[in-house]
């Protein structure tokens, strides 16, 4: 009895070896029959069973694998991976109860075998047994360190109960020990998105894309990841890919109508999420018809649709949001904190979702008047940042861009076209200007799928020298500055409009090379009082752009940071600048949107005011905005870090 019962002959030997090769070259029917050809003449030949079996398996004959893999764990029992392989065939066949026994047999053949305890946490966790899939998974994580499918599955059992930092660290250790699974770096990707990785997600699905080039579920990820980086054409494109190859694609669908709204078309996102709800009444879809209908106006359906997204405590975290923004709408602001802080309390939510989480009860607690509490979660809400110690400084751009190198550098000759660049610290004002703005018919904003940052940083390879931005651009001819912009228009721009905004939130930084670039260029820059400037970049979630300061004094010095770039372009008068008054602007919208737009040669339109007035759950822009003024009064009690010393400076316009 044992793997010695049966000794094999030469012969045998010789054909269970042609048949194993078979096997490996793909060549299943082949080697089906040279295994049975071998128990042709030795029946009890379990190592014949036992491959037989398991090819059957591979090939969906689950009946004949179970009869030969039973044969075969009794004819070896003391094999842990012939129990493991009749485990398998039958749970194909739904005997999950006498599959766990076999899973068993394998560990009492071999107590260490790493995969008999992968395959016991398997079948725990598809019955929802969690604690008995956990330690199963936990023991074969200690039996088999080096062993992928350990850390494969364990990273899947993570992902599938909503633990997302342990399955990103299980799926990487995965991948790292050489394991090669179909949809790993699928999972990847949708774990980094959810922690708002989204660069991090982009690069996993060119991973999978080797795999599987023509899979719809990642061109959704995609558009996703696209889109919270804010290039929705790029976004636009991997959506209809998924619909290509999968045109009845739900989450295509529902991404589709996400993007049409974040376009503003609201039209084509309630045809694309009803399209959605036809199909399978897709909760996300509901969710995405009911911030149409709030943004339209129409609350009391915009309830009716949150509703049959599916019961609150389940929601997403968009969705969760959403929902507190109709619920603070209908004067039910309790009931919204409520429901935020049951999730931060019951919810294992990633990181970034309980970032936004914290930031959006803040917001709440303040609408409440509750300032200590609104304070507390902008606290917790930057802890979960991603900290940075240090603030880049631009000291060696300044000492650059002197007037003396800006009159001998050249200038680019082709351009067709020159930005206005719109320069601000990220947060309320730079947002609120820039969606104004890109309301106006003749206006075309940029997709900043190019930020001049990048284009910067290219130029030691375009301009095939040694010297790093800016030194470079002493090298830079003004052919190759003209190729430069265009490529950066290109990139941009997709629509014809006779005035471009870039509002890239690092513009600031690069101001002196974009004048290199478009000798016309105009700037605009958002001036703010600098206790609410400070407060708002604090207070303000920033998924995209993830580098604003989490403590205060760190954002104190990056507000003189900026002040003290603006002035050095101000003082140099390289280019016009406008610096526009935030507060003035409140006091007086009409004659400041007259006054910006006079300084970039474009007329007034009712759009952008509609726009002021558009309504949300805490009024309308214009209201929101004007709350903004001297808003960092009322938490100064709590605001003892910063270092209250940038210059909020005045209006001021040099030609």
């Amino acid at each position: 009895m044992g793997s010695a019962a049966t000794p094999l002959t030469p012969s045998l030997l010789a054909r269970l070896e042609n048949a194993v090769r078979a096997d490996t070259r793909g060549e299943l029917e082949a080697a089906r029959q040279r295994y049975r050809d071998v128990l042709d003449d030795d029946p009890d030949n379990f190592e014949a069973l036992s491959l037989l079996g398991k090819l059957e398996c591979r090939l969906g004959d689950h009946g004949a694998s179970v009869f030969h893999l039973q044969r075969a764990s009794r004819l070896a029992p003391d094999r842990a991976d012939v129990h493991l392989g009749l485990g398998y065939a039958l749970a194909n066949v739904g005997e999950q109860k006498r599959a766990v026994r076999a899973f068993l047999d394998a560990l009492e053949a071999d107590p260490t075998y790493a995969p008999a305890f992968v395959s016991l946490g398997c079948v725990f966790a598809q019955h929802e047994q969690h604690e008995l899939a956990r330690r199963a998974f936990e023991f074969a994580r200690q039996a088999g360190s080096e062993y992928p499918e350990v850390h494969y599955q364990l990273g899947k059992y993570y992902h599938s109960t909503g633990h997302t930092e342990p399955a990103l660290a299980a799926l990487l250790n995965a991948v790292r020990l050489g394991g090669r699974f179909e949809d790993v770096h699928l999972l990847l990707a949708r774990l980094y998105a959810q922690q708002g990785a989204y660069e991090d997600a982009l690069e996993q699905l060119e991973y999978h894309a080797d795999v599987m080039p023509q899979d719809p579920d990642a061109f959704v990820i995609k558009s996703a990841a696209l889109v919270e980086l804010g290039q929705y054409d790029r976004a636009l494109k991997a959506c209809q890919l998924a619909l290509q190859f999968e045109p009845r694609n739900v989450p295509a669908l529902v991404m589709l109508g996400r993007i049409h709204f974040l376009r503003s078309d609201l039209n084509g996102a309630r045809r694309s999420y009803q399209a959605a709800i036809n199909m399978n009444d897709s909760p996300a879809a509901h969710a995405g018809l009911s911030e149409v209908c709030a943004r339209e106006g129409e609350v009391n359906k915009a309830l009716r649709h949150i509703r049959q997204a599916g019961d609150p405590k389940d929601y997403d975290v968009g969705t969760a949001l959403l929902c507190t923004d109709l619920l603070q709408m209908r004067d039910q602001t309790g009931e919204a904190i409520r429901l935020l802080s049951y999730r931060l309390n019951n919810r294992l939510d990633h990181a970034a979702g309980r970032r936004r989480c914290h930031f959006r009860l803040g917001e709440l607690h303040e609408y409440e008047q509750d300032y200590a509490r609104a304070f507390k979660h902008y606290t917790l809400a930057n802890e979960l940042r991603a900290s940075r110690e240090l603030v880049e400084s631009d000291d060696a751009a300044r000492s650059f861009f002197d007037r003396d190198r800006m009159a001998r550098l050249r200038r680019s000759d082709g351009a067709t076209a020159s930005p206005v660049f719109l320069v601000g610290m990220p947060g309320f004002a730079l947002s609120l200007f820039s969606e104004l703005l890109g309301c106006h018919p003749e206006v075309a904003v940029s997709a900043q799928r190019l930020p001049l940052e990048e284009l910067a940083h290219s130029l030691p390879s375009v301009l095939a020298t040694p010297d790093a931005y800016p030194e470079a651009l002493s090298q830079a001819r003004r052919a190759e500055l003209g190729k430069l912009a265009r490529r950066f228009l290109e990139s941009n721009f997709s629509v014809e409009r006779s005035v471009l905004i870039d509002a890239q939130v690092n513009n600031a930084s690069y101001l002196g090379f974009a004048s290199l670039l478009f000798p016309g260029m105009r700037v605009v820059q958002i001036v703010q009082q600098p206790a609410d400037l400070a407060l708002d970049l604090y207070t303000h979630e920033s998924p995209v752009t993830g580098d604003v300061p989490s403590t205060m004094p760190l954002i104190s010095q990056r507000i003189n940071q900026f002040t003290s770039t603006l002035d050095h372009w101000h003082t140099l008068g390289e280019f016009p600048m406008l610096s526009l008054n935030y507060e003035q602007f409140v006091a007086r919208p009409r004659a400041t949107l007259d006054r910006v737009l006079g300084f970039i040669n474009i007329d007034y339109d009712s759009t952008l005011f509609s726009r002021l007035r558009s309504p949300g759950p805490s009024g309308d822009l214009l209201s929101i905005a004007r709350g903004k003024v001297g808003r960092s009064d009322r938490f100064r009690p709590f605001m003892d870090e910063f270092v209250d010393n940038p210059s909020g400076g005045e209006d001021r316009r040099v030609s």
